[in-house]
This record gives C-alpha cells, structure tokens and sequence, in this order.
C-alpha cells in the first residue's frame, strides 16, 4: 500500500513547479517503465484529509518508485533531501535522481517531494527578522512573531551590559581581573594549607 501526503505540497507550493493544482496523484517506478497514470497505479483522497492511498498487488521484491502529479506535470525531486541526510531514497546517485524503495508487501507513508514529516517540510514559523523568532528557513508566516529584538550585550558582568537586550550582538566588553597573588584558590587573600589541599584535591585530574 502506497500512502502519500499531500497536504504540505498544496499548502507550500513550492514543489509543484508551476502546477496551480493536484488533479491526480500516482506512483511510478521502473515495474512499469516509469508509467505516467494507468488507473491502476492512481492514488485517491477518499476522507478528503491529504492523504492519497492505492495499493497494488502484484509488485515482487525491493520496488523502486516515486510519486507524480497530472501526467508527469510534476514529479517528486528528492535529490536535495538526500544530500542533505535524508534516507527516503535510497536509489540515489546524489545528482540527478533519487528514488524510494520499498519490500513488496509492505505499507509506504510518505509525504511528497520530501523525507521530513508534513509539519517539517511546509516551511512555517516567523518570516520576519525584526523578532526574536525569525527563523531563516521558514517560507509561511504562522503568526508565531512575538518579541521584538533588542540587539546588544545581554550579561550583567559585563561592563557595557544593556538590560533591555535579548539578542546577543558580540559587543560584550569585561574588565580583566588583575590576580597579583595567583596560588590563592580559595581567595581569602593568603596563601595557607587550604590552598595547598584544594591543589592536591584535584591533582592529576583529567580537565578534557
């Protein structure tokens, strides 16, 4: 059984390469001759909740497949996924295609044109960088900006510490501390046995 969300490639749009909509979903691979839609090897949406499923019975072996739109208008590019970690298609030269594999018999639930969970791959969160939320990789803005960002040195030890910052802009600037009398570890101003203890104590130990 072939199961494959739809929901985030309608939503984000951006893997559908110019299609404006998904009038037909179908998977493909080389047990066909990588066949455009056949009836057969068409996916349906019957409760309408994103998810195409069709299953086929008479696949052997490892199959090698993945999923198409429209005739062909689109297909799944999963190339980048895979350079950049992913397992979905283990058919991969790492350039030109990637393709999923699957033992026959067995249940596939996928999401089209990625390797992430549906929620990872739509690209949502906060688009603007004036807040503390922005992410860099987000495409659709979920309304999750909430504070503004205040640039600056947020550490109180340090001598330019701005307490309305919450976005560290390197500029922290701290006063050196000149320690004249260096053997004093626990520094009560002289040096004595307890120092000496406290030297012993972690002697030898292993600081990486």
């Amino acid at each position: 059984t072939f199961n494959v969300d739809m929901s985030c490639a309608t939503e984000a749009g951006a893997t559908l390469n110019g299609a404006t909509e998904i009038t037909e979903v179908f998977v493909t691979g080389p047990w066909c001759g990588w066949c455009a839609a056949d009836g057969y090897n068409v996916l349906t949406d019957a409760d309408g909740d994103g998810i195409f499923s069709v299953e086929l019975a008479d696949l052997t072996g490892d199959v090698e497949y993945k999923y198409g739109i429209n005739g062909f208008e689109d297909q799944e590019q999963l190339v980048d996924d895979m350079v950049d970690g992913g397992t979905c298609a283990p058919i991969t030269d790492f350039f030109g295609y990637a393709n999923r594999q699957i033992s026959a018999g067995s249940t596939a639930n996928d999401v089209f044109g990625s390797c992430s969970a549906c929620e990872d791959s739509a690209g949502t969160g906060c688009t603007d960088p004036a807040y503390v939320e922005f992410d860099p990789y987000a495409t659709t803005d979920d309304g999750s900006c909430g504070t503004l960002a205040v640039y600056g040195c947020p550490y109180d030890a340090a001598t330019n510490y701005n307490p309305q910052a919450n976005v560290d802009d390197l500029s922290c600037e701290f006063e050196l501390v000149d320690n004249s009398c260096p053997a004093d570890l626990d520094g009560d101003g002289s040096v004595t046995t307890t120092d000496l203890l406290s030297f012993l104590a972690s002697f030898g130990a292993n600081c990486l």
